[in-house]
């Protein structure tokens, strides 16, 4: 019993991602729960993909991203912070030796599949059309795509 309920518990979205889906639904925007992890304070490298802090990305943020950005903030929802996901394939990415060192909980992720997997298979196919992706983080760690676009 203890088992299905950790289990239930792990699997239930965070009041924010609930209210952040309902406005994606409310707008008929495309706004998707990815997973759960925390958010990263520096630029990682998973695999084929490098996700960046918004305030550290240099990229621009077309602007009916940054409408979908204010009507999150306008709902009075809050996220914990902004991370921006970019296809980064190996003759893009830095040589293994240059790529900074990637945290003892993202290694995690990529070993047991949290969201580094649903990044791969989730995004795999569809991110060969299009780049970046901008993923609202809640303070429980509810990764929820808000937007992707052609870079």
């Amino acid at each position: 019993m203890n088992t299905q309920l950790a289990t239930l518990r792990k699997n239930e979205l965070s009041v924010q991602a609930i209210q952040l889906l309902a406005l994606g639904r409310q707008r008929g925007w495309s706004f998707s729960h990815l997973g759960n992890a925390p958010l990263p304070d520096r630029p990682v490298y998973i695999g084929d993909w490098m996700l960046v802090p918004a305030q550290q990305d240099t990229n621009p943020i077309p602007k009916h991203t940054q409408d979908r950005v204010k009507a999150v903030y306008a709902s009075g929802i809050r996220p914990a912070g902004w991370v921006v996901v970019h296809d980064a394939p190996p003759l893009l990415a830095p040589p293994e030796t240059q790529r900074p060192p990637v945290p003892a909980i993202w290694k995690y992720l990529a070993v047991m599949g949290g969201l580094a997997a649903l990044l791969v298979t989730y995004l795999g196919v569809a991110a060969l059309l299009v780049d970046p992706i901008l993923v609202a983080v809640t303070p429980a760690g509810d990764w929820i795509e808000i937007d992707r676009w052609i870079d």
